[in-house]
């Protein structure tokens, strides 16, 4: 969910709603995946991102993960979930 970017809280909290996943399990998930809650802008304007964390490449660069780089896991069924068990 995070891997095309940044994504407002509160469109995380819509999309999990929508799919029936709780609020709870959404946060933990955050807490497994490594990815980070960062407020951004500032009253009455700030608001809350969830984004994943920038790692250091080989060369001292940023980088971010790669789908398929065993972030997202199959669920039995062949269909890969943006939500970590």
């Amino acid at each position: 969910m995070l891997a095309a970017g940044p994504m407002p809280v509160r469109q995380v909290q819509t999309e999990a709603k929508h799919i029936g996943v709780p609020w709870r399990t959404v946060q933990r998930a955050l807490k497994k995946s490594g990815a980070e809650s960062v407020r951004e802008g500032f009253a009455p304007n700030a608001r809350y991102v969830w984004r994943l964390k920038r790692r250091l490449g080989a060369a001292g660069a940023p980088s971010v993960p790669v789908p398929g780089d065993g972030a997202h896991e199959a669920h039995g069924d062949g269909a890969e979930s943006s939500f970590p068990d």
